[in-house]
C-alpha cells in the first residue's frame, strides 16, 4: 500500500503487526430465502494482508460493535489499534474535524482499543480495507451466499476467509497469508473475560395505542401502557421494552428499513380485542389466525 507524500510521489506504508482497518461494504445475500442487502463488516490486517468479513443487517453502532466482537472472538484476540473513517457507526466528525464517538462504540473501545479515524479525503490511509471490500465481494459473495440468519452467514464468511488466506500468497513475501497472520495474532490483546453486549438505551413515550417509535419503526408495548414513558433496550438484532417498573413487557426482532406495519406480540393485542370484540375485523393480528378460527370469529357477534 502506498501513501501520498506531496510532490515526491508515493511512499510505501509500513503497518505494525496487530493493527486493523475496518470498513463496511454492501453485497446481495439470501437470508431465510429473501434476497437482501447484506452490510458486510470487513476487518483487515495490513501487515499480513489478512482479510475477514462478517454479515450484518445495518451499519449502526450496535451492528459495528457486534460484528467486531464476532471477528475478535473468531481470531482469539483484540487488535490494539483499529483505523476507520467516520462512516462506520463509530462516530461523527464535526466541521472542525473533531470526532465524537457514539455512546455504544465509546463504551466498547474505552479501555482497550486505540481507535483512529482517517483524515478527510485521505483514502489511502485505509486503502487496505477498501481493497479488501472489493476482493471479498468478488471472491466470497458472487453468487449471493445463503443462510437462515445474518449470524449464521457471518460464521460461514469467517470460515471461508480462513480458507482463502490458506490458499493466497502474501504480495511481498510469497508465503501463505494465513502464515504471516501469525505475526498479527501474536500482537493481539487477550479477549476480555466478559463478552461486550452492544446495547443502546432509549426512553420513549407510548402513543394512545401503546406503541413506541424506534428508528422510524413502531413496536407495540401494550395498550395499558399508553401515555407512559418506557425504556427500550436496542441491540443489533432485537428491541426489548420495559415498563416504568423495569419489568420486561415485550421483545421483538429489530426491523431495518421502514416497515408500514407495527411490530406486535399478539398476546399484547388480545386485551383490546377482549374489551372491544367489535374491533376484530380491523385488528392487525387478524391475518395471523388460522383460517378456520378466523372464519368463525368473522361470523360471530359480540356476545359469542
Amino acid at each position: 500500500e502506498a501513501n501520498r507524500s506531496g510532490s515526491d510521489g508515493y511512499g510505501e506504508l509500513v503497518w505494525a503487526p496487530g493493527v486493523a482497518q475496518i470498513d463496511f461494504g454492501v453485497a446481495k445475500a439470501r437470508i431465510a430465502g429473501e434476497l437482501v442487502d447484506d452490510h458486510c463488516l470487513v476487518v483487515t490486517f495490513p501487515h499480513s494482508n489478512m482479510r475477514y468479513v462478517t454479515s450484518l443487517p445495518g451499519e449502526n453502532a450496535e451492528c459495528l460493535c457486534h460484528g467486531l466482537v464476532e471477528v475478535f472472538e473468531h481470531i482469539g484476540g483484540v487488535p490494539p489499534v483499529i483505523v476507520m473513517d467516520n462512516a462506520t457507526g463509530a462516530g461523527r466528525r464535526n466541521a472542525r474535524g473533531e470526532v465524537t464517538l457514539t455512546a455504544v462504540f465509546d463504551a466498547f473501545s474505552r479501555t482497550r482499543i486505540d481507535a483512529r479515524f482517517c483524515n478527510p479525503y485521505s483514502g489511502w490511509e485505509k486503502g487496505a480495507v477498501e481493497n479488501a471490500v472489493g476482493f471479498l465481494r468478488r471472491n466470497l459473495m458472487v453468487p449471493p451466499l445463503e443462510a437462515e440468519t445474518h449470524a449464521q452467514l457471518g460464521r460461514i464468511m469467517l470460515d471461508r476467509c480462513d480458507a482463502l488466506a490458506a490458499s493466497s500468497r502474501h504480495y511481498r513475501r510469497g508465503t501463505a497469508i494465513g502464515d504471516v497472520f501469525g505475526e498479527d495474532r501474536a500482537a493481539l490483546m487477550p479477549l476480555p473475560s466478559t463478552t461486550f453486549d452492544p446495547i443502546r438505551w432509549e426512553s420513549r413515550r407510548a402513543d394512545k395505542y401503546g406503541q413506541i417509535d424506534i428508528d422510524s419503526n413502531r413496536y407495540l408495548a401494550g395498550t395499558a401502557l399508553h401515555g407512559r414513558t418506557l425504556l427500550a433496550a436496542i441491540r443489533w438484532d432485537s428491541v426489548q421494552i420495559t415498563d416504568p417498573d423495569r419489568e420486561i413487557v415485550a421483545r421483538y426482532p429489530r426491523v431495518y428499513g421502514r416497515s408500514q406495519s407495527t411490530l406486535q406480540d399478539p398476546e399484547l393485542a388480545m386485551p383490546v380485542l377482549a374489551a372491544k370484540p367489535g374491533s376484530w375485523r380491523e385488528s392487525s393480528i387478524r391475518p395471523d389466525f388460522p383460517e378456520d378460527v378466523r372464519a368463525w370469529l368473522d361470523e360471530a357477534d359480540s356476545k359469542r
